[in-house]
């Protein structure tokens, strides 16, 4: 009788990790699918080949450059109207700075996708 029940007791946790598991691998599926779509959706937008693949990131990096400075621009307008050394104008100086490094990266996104082509 106890080892009937220990079998019982097995098979009980078995099933519970094998729906589990079942669960985990069914989600993993319908993510690896959708994933799958959006490939196969971002060939055809780009006609499939891999040059129009990175001529479509070329664009996209210099259209995001181009509204980084225009976002660092406006920035340092606004730094203008801080009294020099206060808080506010230090936030404001550390702010138009990562604007900076976003540039200087997106910049060599640039490069790099011209090199690519």
């Amino acid at each position: 009788a106890l080892h009937q029940q220990r079998h019982l007791q097995v098979s009980s946790a078995f099933r519970e990790t094998e729906q589990s598991l079942r669960k985990r691998l069914d989600s993993c599926a319908a993510l690896l699918t959708l994933t799958e779509h959006r490939f196969l959706a971002t060939q055809r937008r780009h006609n499939g080949t891999p040059s129009s693949i990175m001529q479509g990131n070329l664009r996209n990096a210099q259209q995001r450059l181009g509204q980084l400075r225009q976002r660092k621009a406006q920035w340092e307008e606004l730094c203008e109207f801080k009294s020099p050394g206060s808080q506010s104008w230090h936030e404001c100086q550390k702010l138009v700075g990562d604007i900076e490094e976003d540039i200087a990266a997106e910049e060599a996104k640039v490069r790099n996708y011209k090199a690519i082509l």
